[in-house]
């Protein structure tokens, strides 16, 4: 089984947000404790390349992103969403 985390990414949530960014480090850890001794393959995926951004977001929010200049996109957008479609994993 192939598990992809991204727990070592920096990315900033709201102080009183829901899922706090410690929160993914440790379930990543309970997980791989829980999974104990089953075949697992733990990863960080790939950063998603353009044509696969575009498979959800607009061109205008690539050009944002290669920019680094989100935070226009991001008001009023949940953080945590807009970080899952930035890494898709891949095969």
């Amino acid at each position: 089984m192939k598990i992809f985390y991204t727990d070592t990414f920096t990315f900033p949530l709201p102080e009183k947000h829901s899922f706090p960014k410690d929160k993914y480090l440790l379930l990543r850890m309970r997980t791989s404790e829980r999974l104990g001794d089953q075949p697992i393959d733990m990863q960080v995926p790939e950063p998603a390349s353009d044509k696969a951004i575009l498979r959800s977001h607009s061109e205008a929010y690539l050009r944002r992103l290669v920019k680094g200049d989100l935070a226009i996109y991001l008001d009023g957008a949940d953080p945590l969403s807009v970080l899952c479609s930035i890494f898709v994993p891949s095969g």
